[in-house]
């Protein structure tokens, strides 16, 4: 199912993780990635792999906080994709359920839901 999301999109992967996290940059940042403790100032918009948004800050004034290396706030795809990321950097996520919401799903993510989500990390602290 991702792999032909990906394919249909005609997206070009710049690293896929053994756990099945596939990392696309769209825009380039600078400078190096966040060290461990740091907290990353992100804004993204969730998706399904059809399109449909469930969830986002891009159109508000708002950004979300990512402590680099933190665990257990985040669903883990999410979590390691940010860790990847630079200041200005913009990127893909897509990731199967197993670093999302798992076999149960929440609220309105059903269990087994790949997902995807569009990521720029706009600064930190």
């Amino acid at each position: 199912m991702i792999n032909d999301f990906i394919a249909g999109r005609k997206l070009t992967v710049t690293d896929t993780s053994n756990n099945g996290l596939r990392y696309i940059r769209v825009e380039p940042g600078f400078g190096d990635v966040l060290a461990s403790g740091k907290v990353a100032k992100v804004k993204y918009v969730g998706r399904f792999l059809n399109g449909s948004a469930f969830d986002g800050n891009y159109s508000t004034t708002d950004s979300l906080s990512v402590t680099i290396g933190a665990t257990g706030s985040l669903v883990t795809g999410f979590q390691k994709g940010v860790e990847k990321m630079k200041i200005g950097e913009k990127a893909y996520l897509v990731f199967p359920s197993s670093l999302g919401y798992g076999t149960t799903g929440s609220s309105s993510i059903p269990g087994n839901t790949p997902l995807w989500f569009e990521v720029k990390l706009v600064g930190s602290n």
